[in-house]
């Protein structure tokens, strides 16, 4: 019977709010339970329902969720009421800062309710959100910091963190030359940062910066840096695609005044290759001067050996040529000629 049933001291979050059927927050937000259509309120405790005498108020409301004893229409928790006034529409409970107070928590809204979880970085222990240490894991390359919810991780000497990963590390020189970095165990296998190329010494492998902008990689103005470079544009000109210029007032009216995007010593843009086809060269500048000497004494070889053979042709010529005269002179001077001697005897 209804006299067995009493009001809860609780919202409509639990157990139904102690209400036999169901249960909607009242304009003080306090629980207010509510019955089926044809059913009404027991005034005595509030909870249950009974029979109502009455006809059903709620027949020609057609309410979406809760219809009240007097027609009115309502909605369950997590819900309000439209302004049609029968439908019901969420709501989102976290706008309320006080949901979630606790330290590092944070408030996420569901389809019926909210719940209180604790902020990325963080974990739950014991009813607290304490943080948690990421570094355990090694996520970096070369060094890592935690931090309060996150961590940050850092690069030993000659290397800097690489934005396009930030969990891992790339070479960096900052100067003209740096020593390249070359295996211990094989000291042909050596590496060098970006924009720049190996040249190798006799003290060993250095790493030389190369000159981006003696390749006319920008439109108008370049900038060199360390390991890349940068592109500028004259006045009444902006740029774009980080390497060309074009006029001013051929840029979309809507897009404002161009921005200046300045590039980091650590970072330049990628170099523009008009020529797809066309791939870097692995020859070093201490490798093309050898080339440059070899060739230019393998020419001069060839000339020495031309000219020699020329000298040689002359020589025999001029030999073959006056064979014959000292032939015919040493037959005329030393013709013999036989003589008769007669001795008288007495």
């Amino acid at each position: 019977s209804s006299a067995g049933w009493l009001p809860a001291p609780w919202s409509c979050e639990i157990s139904v709010g102690g209400c036999e059927y169901q249960c909607a927050p009242g304009p003080d937000n306090d629980p207010v339970c509510v019955c089926p259509p044809g059913r009404t309120i027991n005034p005595g405790n509030k909870v249950s329902c009974e029979p109502s005498g009455l006809g059903d108020p709620c027949a020609k409301r057609r309410c979406q969720q809760i219809c009240f004893m007097d027609g009115a229409c309502g909605c369950e928790h997590g819900f309000r009421l439209a302004e049609d006034g029968t439908s019901c529409v969420d709501f989102n409970e976290c706008a309320n800062e006080r949901q979630c107070p606790g330290e590092n928590f944070m408030c996420v809204n569901t389809q019926l309710r909210y719940k209180c979880v604790c902020q990325v970085g963080f974990t739950s222990r014991r009813g607290l959100c304490v943080d948690r240490d990421e570094c355990v894991s090694a996520p970096c390359e070369h060094e890592c910091v935690n931090t309060p919810g996150s961590y940050r991780c850092g690069c030993y000497d000659g290397y800097v963190v690489d934005k396009a990963s930030p969990d891992r590390c790339k070479l960096f020189c900052g100067k003209d030359e740096c020593p390249a970095v070359c295996d211990p165990n094989d000291g042909r296998q050596c590496y060098c940062p970006e924009g720049y190329v190996a040249e190798e010494r006799p003290d060993g492998t250095f790493c030389l910066e190369i000159d981006e902008c003696a390749y006319s990689y920008c439109d108008q103005g370049c900038i060199n840096t360390f390991g890349g470079y940068v592109c500028s544009c004259d006045p009444g000109f902006k740029l774009v695609e980080e390497y060309r210029c074009v006029k001013t007032d051929e840029e979309d009216p809507e897009e404002g005044p161009p921005t200046p995007n300045p590039t980091s010593l650590n970072e330049s843009p990628p170099l523009p290759d008009p020529d797809p086809t066309h791939r870097p060269s692995a020859i070093t500048p201490g490798g093309l001067v050898g080339i440059i000497v070899c060739v230019v004494v393998l020419i001069t070889l060839l000339v020495f050996a031309a000219h020699l053979g020329l000298r040689q042709r002359g020589r025999k010529s001029s030999s073959a040529s006056g064979a014959p005269r000292a032939a015919g002179e040493e037959s005329h001077s030393l013709q013999r000629v036989r003589t008769h001697s007669h001795v008288d005897s007495f």
